[in-house]
Order: C-alpha cells, then sequence, then structure tokens
C-alpha cells in the first residue's frame, strides 16, 4: 500500500483512505490506517459498504472541498467520515470519535487501552500489596469461528463477534476488563485473584457461555472458546505486563493445542 505524499496527513492520527473512483481499489493509507489494517485487513471493505453515503459522493458535480457525512455506526463504535473528491480518487477521513481507544467493532477497549489498564492495575496491585490480591491475564481465541466466517461471509462473523463480546461483558464482576486485540482474539483482566481457584472460577463463567448457541439472524452457531491464564502480584514492583500478557498468549495457545477449555502458565 502506498503512503501519502503529504507528510502531514501520512503522520496525522486521524486515519486517511484513499480508493479509486470505484471504490472498490484502496490506493494508499497512512500510519494511522496501516495500523488499523493489520489488526483487521476488511476495515476499508467495511467503511465502503455504506453505499448510501458514498453516493452522496459520487453526485456531485464537481471535486472539492471535504463532505461531511453524519456520524453513523461501523459495527458498535460511532463514528464520523468526511469524503473529498480528487481528481478519479476518493479520499475518506475516518474520525473515530472514541478517540481510537475501543475497537471499531464491538465497542470493547482495543488493544492499546487494554495495555493502559493493565499497567495501571499491576501499579494499583503494588500500591495495595497482598491485601488486594492478585491480578489475572486472560488471553482467549474462540474456536471455530473462522469456518463460519469463511462459510456465511463477514457480516454474519462480524455479527457473532459482537454477541460475544457482549456475553463476555456480563461475566464480569465490577472492575474487571474485557478487550478485544482484534480477530477473533479478546482479552481479560481479573482483579482480587488470591490464587488459581479465583482465577479458574473466571475461565469457568466464560466458557459457560459458550454451552449456548449464538443466533445470527436465522441461524444459530456453536463455537468454543481457548483460555489461557497468567497471575501476577507485582507486589515488589517487578511484574512486566507486557511479558504477563504473553504468558497468558502463550498458555492459550497450548490450550489450543491440546484441545483443553483453559491452561495456566506455569513459570
Amino acid at each position: 500500500m502506498k503512503k501519502f505524499p503529504d507528510l502531514i496527513v501520512e503522520n496525522s492520527t486521524t486515519i486517511f483512505l484513499e480508493f479509486d473512483w470505484t471504490g472498490k481499489k484502496l490506493l494508499r493509507g497512512n500510519v494511522a490506517a496501516r495500523k488499523v489494517l493489520a489488526k483487521d485487513p476488511l476495515f476499508s471493505e467495511r467503511v465502503f459498504s455504506l453505499k448510501e453515503h458514498l453516493e452522496q459522493v459520487r453526485l456531485l458535480k464537481k471535486p472539492g472541498g471535504p463532505v461531511p457525512i453524519k456520524t453513523v455506526k461501523l459495527g458498535n463504535v460511532p463514528y464520523s467520515f468526511l469524503y473529498r473528491l480528487e481528481g478519479q480518487r476518493i479520499i475518506i477521513e475516518v474520525l473515530d470519535i472514541t478517540n481510537a481507544r475501543h475497537d471499531w467493532l464491538t465497542g470493547l477497549p482495543n488493544m492499546e487501552y487494554f495495555n493502559e489498564m493493565l499497567a495501571n492495575s499491576l501499579e494499583r496491585a503494588r500500591r495495595q500489596g497482598y491485601k488486594g490480591g492478585k491480578i489475572a491475564v486472560f488471553s482467549m481465541d474462540l474456536n471455530r469461528f473462522k469456518r463460519i466466517n469463511d462459510e456465511y461471509g463477514h457480516n454474519t462473523g462480524d455479527k457473532l463477534l459482537v454477541e460475544v463480546a457482549r456475553r463476555l461483558q456480563k461475566t464480569t464482576r465490577g472492575g474487571d476488563i474485557v478487550a478485544r486485540p482484534g480477530g477473533d482474539e479478546f482479552t481479560a483482566i481479573a482483579y482480587g485473584v488470591f490464587g488459581k481457584k479465583d482465577a479458574q472460577t473466571f475461565a469457568e463463567r466464560i466458557t459457560a457461555i459458550f454451552k449456548k448457541p449464538i443466533p445470527v439472524g436465522r441461524k444459530e452457531f456453536h463455537v468454543g472458546i481457548s483460555i489461557g491464564i497468567a497471575i501476577g502480584s507485582n507486589v515488589d514492583g517487578g511484574v512486566d505486563p507486557t511479558l504477563l500478557f504473553e504468558q497468558a498468549d502463550r498458555a492459550m495457545y497450548e490450550a489450543k493445542r491440546y484441545e483443553e477449555p483453559w491452561r495456566f502458565h506455569e513459570n
């Protein structure tokens, strides 16, 4: 994908996408756009799925300044769009009114925000000491999602992910956090964990919600989930949040490999 020659646009924190006149070929994306596309390659396709707004641009008699479009929901997050015609190209400026701290589809915190909250959580645990318990990090990956997404299409897959996010949020206690890094992966932070039993109880609540099928339209889908768990106290200030998540992630892949519902990271 080509970069924007205008350095201000190229380095802007706002997402800029450039398409050909048909809207089918993505020509350029700035740094912010490439970050989103690396996590979700179909983001640009979903932007252009808002055909009724694109038609407003095509009906313009002459190119010129930006055409403001009202705020709409793309997935589960509200966005505003600015469309601009330049010759035979369409420039789209995507204004994320949640300041890029939430996943565009589900509205959950994204990975950047999750990492920030995890670091803050560990610091809080350090200040509270042992009386506040430990922190458990959960790395989660859906089973059988890719087959559903490939067979029934991305629209069905998106709706399924939104419902999964809703169910995961319902399993959490006050203060616990659920986030979506991208794709069919989810993460969570649980506070006040005093041992493996507490973390396992959390994992059991998560796996229980997948025993019921997930309705999407007139169909119902059965998906499972693999969970990796890492526990840290940070009482001595020595727990690295990135390492803690990586430990949970490795445990998740081990759980998936051995077809276990969850697995703990073992030092």
